[in-house]
């Protein structure tokens, strides 16, 4: 028999594969004093900017923290591939390069979409042109992310739409000034498991273990978890020790063999020996661990494995489907955490197509197939399964509170071998042995109530085995208490529309509508009967100020299940005439407001001329014009007792700093063209890299100005990878900030893009510093592009264009920075192929196939599918086929519950994803270019 080592699946649990495989998007940060020019810290302050959870209004699962350790010498010649996930999209999602990363630390709230990052390293301000401004942090919305950035710092947001991105980044950029709640002010067990473990390369934090999906980790013995890595938990090699703190709930004495199952459940490796101490309350873990076997589907013989189960013989039955066969010594059965005694290789040579294998499982177990080769310590899981998923219903009672858990099994089940978990706001509840009171055995018919279960809570029922190391465990089943979702959206033509979000249909009349706390006068059940989701209810006008508010009615206690402030929907533009230092606010869209309700503020406080001096009402074509003086901030805010809105806002010559480079005699020219002058005082200039160590530049202007005007330069002597930030000083009585206007970096750090119009390509220089274009190179597969920058340009500035004309699907174009010694990629773009799909999703066997249709032939490696709910990050089509071209014909087939998140288990579905009673239907089919550009699209029903 094997030896006990082979039970080292790589993955460990769902609580490492949501937390570090990516689920969770893990980073980690550096102080955020802006003046401090060393990302050396104490980790606590590296989650400064990370706000407490209810004010992004999240629930954090994870949070990661960790160091990047990448020389920025070598960070050209990294492949992106062998970086740890959580870096992966870090750097996509700041586009910077892993070389400019020092630490990141990662929050993965329950969505994908929703995910919250924090950088900290040598690079410049990520934001150039900034939508909201928090002190010297810049926010600006960047595609699928917002970002909140100053220089060497970087914080970025997901979500569903743009506002919710910028709400949330702005939120991180108020927590690291010290102007929102903090996550670690209100988590005492996660500052004490970054002190613990602030040492170590990779500090993981649980703020709440119910969610990691195994029994005793999810057991309500734990209100959370931290733990500390030498080196990423899945670079791990040989034996190291990896230490854990468990913070059991108050009363609670946890038992060593349960201490010892739930390090079992969490850590990626083979525990092997551990050490048990209980500090003050807390339990610590030093554990020994080996290396797990990597996850090799390449080495593995190609075989699809389908599995069966038999109700009536409780016994699951592995297919061979089709593909090569498997030699029967390098396969393992496993049933309820334990290898079987009888193993394929006492039955067979090789698992052919054709030949089945067979285990009996009972009414409820799991059971795992998987190859593994012991020599070289690889593995891959063909088939896990969780039986007998069928065997039970939950529904929720709202008037009685209650989730009634029914047993439906067709033979007699062992109660001992299931577990509950309920959790809710107060903690997380287990129930072992649910069906205790129905003897020895259940039978169908047989039913267990869970009590006071309310809305926003979730039961699940478990089997309670142990865990195979590597092998997510799907639960048998869950429920989710959910209120319905509803949006509340002004439209400008159509007025107030709510929108029905839920699955469940439910009757109008459940539904309240009220107005400044009154009922209002058309109500839901006016409009509709019942409400199905996508389901779009006109309420009508409501004027500005109006507070609105949904309640549904169906639980004892009203839940509010949607609230807003009807806003003003007025866009107000703002010119900046730097010949006349005047800003000109113009009421360029939107309905007449009144204008004792609006207040100008140039940089932050209140201008000496407010519209209410010009106008009674604000509308449409109102103009006036104020001074303002050069790089300040002004901003037109609506003004309510409980929100404010920003109606527009401007920075006036933010641009009047232009910089120029000269690698040779490796100086930076700092140049004011603006028409208005500036008091040199106001502008501070800061020095970062490996030349500015010991200098002091802020004042530069200062010290040979005492008035600035246009053309007036400075010269800073700047080596390659330095960084130069221009910033105003704005003094107010509300505070004193430093406020950014300009970043320039010595090396262009995204030198040119790429755009397409018409089947032609543009490159277009998008750095700030201007630069002689002989120091770039533009290369088609490598290849020089027959037309070059110099051949249009003495100089660059930016957005100067340079046509080089059509190329074919797949031909990649780049451009070089050549002034170095060594050449330094400054842009990348692949041209898009001319491709269709089509896609079917296959709801019984949760099976997404993608077939290519027609067009160009792809290289594999440059596709992958996303399909949210059940695929909520990008599967790469190479994984789910062998084909390194995909060309018209081909195929390939996607398990909507296996993500890229959870790579090592073909077979396991997202930690998190709900496969029951609350399961969301796929919303919509995606096949990505590149994990950026979509080459096809298909919305699904409701009903999938």
């Amino acid at each position: 028999m094997p030896s006990n080592t082979r039970r080292g699946f790589l993955g460990g649990s769902a609580l490492t594969l949501t937390a570090l495989a990516g689920l969770l998007e893990p980073h980690r940060t550096v102080p955020f004093d802006v003046d401090e020019s060393s990302p050396e810290s104490d980790p606590t302050d590296l989650l400064e900017p990370l706000p407490s959870a209810d004010v992004v209004d999240a629930e954090y699962r994870t949070v990661v923290v960790q160091t990047v350790d990448v020389d920025a010498d070598d960070a050209a010649d990294v492949d992106a591939s062998d970086l740890p996930h959580e870096t992966r999209v870090a750097i996509d999602a700041l586009d910077v390069s892993p070389g400019k990363l020092t630490h990141l630390v990662s929050v993965f709230p329950g969505s994908y979409r929703r995910r919250l990052g924090v950088a900290a390293g040598e690079f410049d301000t990520l934001v150039d042109d900034p939508d909201e401004e928090v002190n010297d942090w810049a926010v600006a919305d960047a595609d699928d992310v917002a970002i909140a950035a100053v220089e060497g710092h970087a914080a970025f947001a997901g979500g569903e739409t743009t506002d919710d991105r910028l709400e949330a980044a702005v939120a991180m950029a108020r927590a690291a000034t010290g102007e929102a709640d903090r996550f670690l002010e209100d988590n005492d067990e996660a500052e004490t498991t970054i002190d613990a473990f602030g040492d170590y390369g990779t500090i993981l934090f649980v703020p709440d273990p119910g969610g990691t999906g195994y029994p005793l980790t999810a057991s309500g013995r734990l209100r959370a978890l931290g733990g500390g890595f030498e080196a990423h938990p899945f670079d791990l090699e040989g034996t190291a020790e990896h230490e854990y703190l468990l913070f059991p709930v108050d009363g609670v004495d946890l038992e060593e063999e349960a201490i010892r199952r739930i390090i079992g459940d969490v850590d990626p490796g083979h525990v092997v020996e551990s050490d048990i101490t209980r500090p003050g309350g807390a339990v610590r873990v030093n554990a020994v661990v080996e290396a797990p076997p990597e996850r090799d589907r390449d080495a593995a013989p190609d075989a699809r494995v389908r599995t069966s189960f038999d109700r009536e013989s409780t016994t699951l039955t592995f297919e061979h489907a089709d593909g090569d066969a498997v030699p029967a010594t390098e396969l393992e059965l496993w049933v309820d955490g334990e290898r079987v005694d009888e193993q394929p290789e006492d039955e067979l040579d090789a698992f052919e197509a054709g030949d089945t294998l067979s285990v009996t499982t009972g009414p409820v177990g799991t059971a795992v197939l998987r190859w593994f080769d012991e020599e070289r310590n690889v593995q891959y899981v063909y088939a896990s399964e969780t039986v007998d998923r069928e065997a039970f219903e939950l529904e929720h009672d709202f008037e009685d509170r209650l989730v009634e858990i029914s047993y439906v099994g067709v033979q007699d089940a062992d109660p001992a071998k299931l577990a509950v978990t309920h959790r809710s706001d107060d903690g997380i509840r287990r129930i072992d042995e649910p069906f205790a009171d129905a003897g020895e055995q259940i039978a169908a018919g047989d039913t267990f109530a869970v009590e006071d279960v309310g809305v926003e809570e979730r039961v699940t029922l478990e089997v309670d085995v142990p865990s195979v190391p590597g092998v997510h465990r799907r639960p048998l089943g869950r429920l989710r208490v959910s209120p319905p979702r509803i949006h509340l959206h002004n439209h400008p033509e159509e007025g107030m529309i709510a929108r029905y979000r839920d699955e469940l249909e439910r009757d109008a009349e459940e539904f309240r509508l009220l107005v400044d706390g009154e009922p209002a006068d058309v109500q839901f059940a006016d409009e509709v009967d019942t409400l199905a989701r996508g389901e779009m209810v006109p309420l009508g006008e409501f004027p500005v100020g109006s507070h609105l508010t949904v309640e549904w009615h169906e639980p004892d206690d009203t839940v509010v299940v949607a609230d807003t402030v009807v806003t003003p929907r007025v866009r107000a533009s703002m010119e900046y005439d730097e010949n006349e230092g005047t800003v000109r606010i113009e009421h360029s869209d939107g309905e007449a407001i009144p204008a004792d309700d609006l207040e100008l503020r140039i940089d932050m406080e209140p201008a000496d001329i407010q519209p209410a001096d010009e106008f009674e009402e604000f509308s449409s074509g109102d103009a006036f014009t104020v001074e303002v003086p050069a790089m300040a901030r002004v901003e037109l805010v609506w003004i309510h007792p409980e929100r404010e809105h920003r109606l527009g806002g401007t920075t006036t010559a933010r641009d009047a700093i232009e910089a120029t480079y000269d690698p040779e005699s490796e100086r930076m020219t700092l140049t004011y063209r603006g028409a208005q002058p500036v008091d040199p005082e106001r502008i501070h200039v800061r020095h970062r890299g490996p030349s500015a160590r010991g200098t002091d530049s802020e004042t530069v202007f200062a010290e040979e100005y005492e008035e600035l005007t246009s053309d007036d330069a400075v010269d800073i002597d700047a080596e390659i990878g330095d960084r130069i930030t221009v910033s105003v000083r704005v003094e107010s009585e509300k505070a004193t900030t430093m406020r950014t206007v300009a970043h320039f970096a010595t090396e262009p750090r995204r030198g040119f893009t790429f755009r397409e119009a018409d089947g032609e390509v543009t490159a277009v220089y998008t750095d700030r510093v201007v630069r002689d274009a002989d120091e770039f190179r533009l290369l088609v597969d490598g290849n020089p592009a027959d037309v070059q920058p110099d051949d249009v340009h003495d100089e660059l500035e930016r957005e100067a264009t340079i046509e080089l004309g059509t190329f074919p699907g797949g031909t990649t174009l780049s451009a070089e920075w050549t002034a170095p010694d060594k050449s330094r990629e400054v842009g990348e773009h692949v041209i898009a192929p001319e491709v269709s799909f089509e896609a079917e999703y296959d709801s019984e066997s949760e099976e997404i196939t993608v077939i290519h249709t027609g067009g160009d032939p792809i290289d594999a490696g440059y596709l992958s599918v996303v399909a949210p709910p059940g695929i909520p990050q990008p599967i790469p089509w190479d994984r789910a086929s062998d084909a390194d071209q995909v060309a018209e014909g081909d195929e390939a087939t996607f398990e909507v519950e296996a993500s890229e998140e959870d790579p090592r288990s073909d077979s396991s579905p997202a930690p998190d994803s709900d496969s029951t009673s609350d399961a969301e239907p796929l919303r919509e089919i995606i096949v990505l270019f590149r994990n950026s550009r979509v080459l096809y699209r298909e919305e699904l029903a409701s009903n999938g």
